[in-house]
């Protein structure tokens, strides 16, 4: 096999993994913006490499909220395909020219988001690397078929035509995928009326104190009020709906949790039925926070929440990180007891009836709301502050 069919191969593999990256980035997008998403990606690692961050940005966005990715999809399948093309001897010249100026822009727009996430996000996207890598080092291999001039040899527009009309094809089947992947169940009527509501509600006068259980910067803005029981289904996903919300806005929201175990071994509101494990699971959450564990056991309990028995829940909360005999302790004092009591009366007092209940600066949202509500309200109360 010659040297150049060698490189063309390399190519068209790298071309593949970056599509595969740009695949996953884009699902995480979406993901991101439904509220589907999980608490944490794989990819991050800590602040300064944060994939979600980068994934719910702005900058995340080309155009009519589209993900940037998908594009990037659409440009690596196009490489992928001149680059097969290229082996062909009589297409090569044309080809590796069409090849330089794709890679070439791949290349530009990998340097200026890497600019983005030095000086704007101040985060880094692992898979973002990975595509600078690849964009990086299919630039060189092009260069390294040393691409002719036009001055050389003049374009063969017949060829550049087809290739052009495949690179626009396969825009044009992206553009076309993600929106139908951008549609949402909810009109932006609903969403704005939905919206409308809970800022026309009166602000209550909800518990915040600095000592509570709590995710986010304590002098935020925004303080989110979350009432929820880790055995309910809708709780899950109203958690997953605020972490995407926090993701989106970074520092801006300080979200505060508060237990409503629908259980009645615990929760005098409750008289019947219930979930057999949501006291234990809120004894677990607590006992988690004292120990400086609140977010992960707060998070493995919702994650694992189809895990969650009588005795269960004790054992996430050790898998989360806290501290076995520091736990048991816990769980069978006085202090816990009455915390979980306090969340109780306190969400009686407020009128909770059902979880997840939300208040968002005192103004209360009940069940889990969509992501575009959720953005409408906290943009509305951003722009007045």
């Amino acid at each position: 096999m010659k040297v150049p069919n060698r490189r063309l191969i390399a190519l068209a593999l790298l071309a593949l993994i970056g599509a595969a990256v740009a695949v996953s980035q884009t699902q995480q997008f979406y993901e991101l913006r439904s509220g589907t998403a999980a608490f944490k990606s794989f990819c991050n690692i800590g602040e300064t490499v944060n994939c979600d961050a980068v994934a719910a940005s702005p900058y995340a966005e080309l155009i009519a909220g589209l993900p940037l990715s998908g594009f990037a999809l659409a440009w690596f399948a196009a490489l992928f395909f001149v680059a097969l093309i290229a082996r062909n001897v009589y297409w090569r010249r044309e080809s590796i020219r069409v090849a330089f100026l794709i890679s070439g822009t791949g290349l530009v727009c990998s340097v200026a988001f890497f600019a983005v996430m030095i000086s704007v996000l101040k985060t880094f996207c692992l898979l973002c690397l990975v595509t600078d890598v690849v964009n990086i080092s299919s630039f060189l291999i092009v260069l390294s078929l040393k691409p002719e001039w036009i001055k050389v040899h003049k374009p063969d527009w017949k060829k550049w035509k087809i290739m052009i009309g495949a690179v626009a094809g396969c825009l044009l089947v992206t553009i076309a995928t993600l929106k139908l992947s951008a549609e949402t169940p909810y009109k932006a009527t609903e969403i704005n009326d939905a919206a409308n509501r809970v800022w026309a509600a009166p602000v209550l006068p909800v518990d915040d104190g600095q000592a509570l259980p709590s995710i986010g910067p304590k002098d935020a803005p925004v303080t989110i009020v979350e009432f929820s029981d880790f055995q309910c289904p809708f709780c899950r996903n109203g958690a997953l709906i605020v972490n995407s919300i926090m993701q989106k806005y970074p520092g801006k929201i300080r979200l505060i949790f508060r237990n409503f175990p629908l259980d009645p071994s615990c929760n005098r509101n409750v008289t019947s039925g219930g979930h057999s494990a949501a006291c234990e699971s809120a004894k677990s959450v607590f006992c988690g926070f004292r120990q400086n564990k609140f977010q992960p056991v707060y998070e493995a309990l919702f994650d694992r929440q189809n895990e969650i028995a009588p005795g269960r829940a004790i054992s996430i909360a050790l898998e989360a990180g806290a501290e076995d005999s520091a736990l048991k302790a816990c769980l069978d004092s006085t202090e816990t007891e009455l915390a979980i009591n306090a969340d109780i009366e306190e969400a009686i007092r407020l009128g909770v009836h059902s979880t997840p209940t939300f208040f968002i600066n005192g103004k209360k949202l009940e069940g889990a709301y969509p992501v575009q509500v959720w953005s409408k309200i906290i943009d509305k109360i951003l722009q007045n502050k």
